[in-house]
């Protein structure tokens, strides 16, 4: 039941922050690839807690420099590429269209790819009692995509369909990497792995003027706000990948269908993304989805717990 709170409060903290960050992508403030740069590279601050480890979910901070299996570290760093890969194309999604009709499409895919690549590299898939929460999850994530506009662009849905699939196998590879790794010394090694990606961007000249560049022109008060949000999403991200350690990687996926409902309000009042009709009921069932399948979890965890 611990991994159900935790998932639940992460997806409220990503929620509001994929909100702001539409906001400063749809008032131009960063270009999408400078966006994700910096994202990346402020995986670099997880050296900082390399030394503590985590034997178990008593000991927090145990201190003492944790040395990983050289194939953990390597799984940990392409874990840590593609989730940075996965937010560069959710962040071109969001430049293309609002933020209610891009991370529900995610929402939905996601969770497919996860439990597809969980079942092809761990050999898991979900029990009798996660499997109908699971699906009721999903089907609220897809229900938000339909009932978005229909006008959608080609390049749009490959831009999601890619983040969806990118997020799914590092959701599993993350899981994997915990397998064998305490939770602190995992988490710093994937969040290294998105900094050494983003590194690669300034390998090619045209996309280190493009960095720099627009990071001179972005005013001083929106790099701070951008970083703040970076901040507050941290907190989201160290919730999600703690859910995993603890839970099977697609049932964690799968309760990011609560982010559209914090999005769905969200984007009503700050983005004056507005909904009616159909639409609108359309939101009010796949809500209804979303809350069944997370009470399910909840009650299928408890008389399991009784048992």
């Amino acid at each position: 039941m611990n991994w159900l709170l935790i998932a639940v409060l992460a997806q409220v903290v990503l929620g509001t922050s994929a909100v702001f960050d539409k906001l400063l992508l749809k008032r131009k403030f960063f270009d999408p690839l400078v966006y994700t740069f910096w994202l990346g590279l402020l995986g670099v601050f997880a050296l900082v807690i390399l030394p503590f480890g985590l034997a178990q979910p008593g000991n927090f901070f145990l201190v003492g420099f944790t040395i990983l299996p050289l194939n953990t570290i390597i799984t940990a760093v392409i874990a840590g590429a593609l989730f940075v890969l996965a937010m560069l194309f959710l962040f071109y999604a969001l430049d293309y269209s609002d933020a209610s009709s891009a991370l529900p499409v995610i929402g939905g895919f996601s969770p497919i790819f996860t439990l597809f690549f969980s079942y092809l590299f761990l050999g898991s898939s979900l029990g009798f009692g996660e499997l109908p929460a699971f699906l009721f999850l999903v089907l609220g994530g897809i229900v938000l995509f339909f009932v978005e506009k229909k006008e959608l662009r080609f390049l749009f849905f490959l831009f999601v369909v890619a983040s969806a699939l990118f997020l799914g196998l590092s959701n599993v590879l993350s899981k994997i990497v915990f397998q064998t790794a305490p939770f602190v010394a995992g988490f710093a090694w994937i969040k290294l792995g998105g900094a050494l990606f983003v590194f690669l961007f300034l390998l090619r000249k045209n996309l280190r003027k493009r960095i720099f560049s627009s990071s001179r022109q972005t005013k001083v008060k929106h790099h701070f706000l951008y970083f703040a949000n970076r901040l507050y999403a941290g907190v989201g991200s160290v919730l999600v990948y703690f859910a995993v350690w603890l839970a099977h990687p697609a049932m964690v996926d799968a309760t990011q269908s609560l982010k559209y409902i914090v999005i769905f309000f969200c984007a009503w009042f700050l983005l004056e993304e507005r909904s009616s009709g159909k639409i609108l009921a359309g939101k009010i069932i796949a809500t209804c989805f979303i809350i069944f399948g997370i009470l399910w979890i909840g009650l299928a965890s408890y008389f399991y717990g009784l048992g």
